[in-house]
């Protein structure tokens, strides 16, 4: 037996709230937020142009949901990208909840406070966003194939040389010496 609220649901998609008009609403909050904060068409007094932000922002909603492609990749990627950041979350409080507490609370960043740990994770993170838009896009598959069989002995040590070279400099140059002469 269906339950009501799946009828709800289902009332909701056929009436085309999932989309049209969540799309509009993430879009025009996502553009009006980056407009306010940037303040990319000047300042009114002492505040930002809310309505130049705001029609600017009501514009590019609209587009985005003209163009149905970009709605499906929406519906496609961002339930794995919500599950990427309840992982991240996850993470988080499983490493927090092994940490002592200090004076100032726990601070999970304070074990990653240098700036090549944040910017590892912030790589890992884009490099995880990337592949869940193109696997949303179908894509990925395509582009796995392609390396599998177009990347050949000489290519893939061209790639590696370059890789163990630069990891090699950053090592040598990134380091610091206590010696200065």
């Amino acid at each position: 037996m269906v339950s009501p609220l799946y009828g709800a649901i289902e009332f909701m998609k056929s009436f085309g709230v999932f989309d049209i008009i969540l799309p509009f609403l993430l879009v025009f909050t996502v553009i009006f937020g980056i407009l306010e904060k940037t303040k990319v068409f000047g300042k009114e007094g002492d505040s930002s142009r809310k309505n130049l932000n705001a029609m600017v922002a009501f514009v590019i909603g609209f587009f985005v949901v003209a163009a149905t492609q970009i709605v499906q990749l929406m519906q496609a990627a961002l339930p794995y990208i919500m599950f990427l950041l309840v992982l991240i979350i996850m993470f988080m409080i499983l490493f927090g909840s092994t940490m002592a507490e200090s004076a100032d609370g726990i601070d999970i960043w304070s074990h990653f406070s240098s700036a090549k740990a944040k910017g590892i994770f912030a790589f890992g993170l884009f490099i995880a966003i990337v592949a869940i838009v193109l696997g949303a896009m179908g894509t990925l598959e395509d582009l796995i194939d392609w390396i599998i069989f177009h990347v050949t002995g000489p290519v893939l040590s061209t790639v590696i040389l370059l890789l163990v070279v630069g990891i090699f400099m950053w090592i040598v140059v990134g380091s610091k010496s206590g010696n200065s002469d």
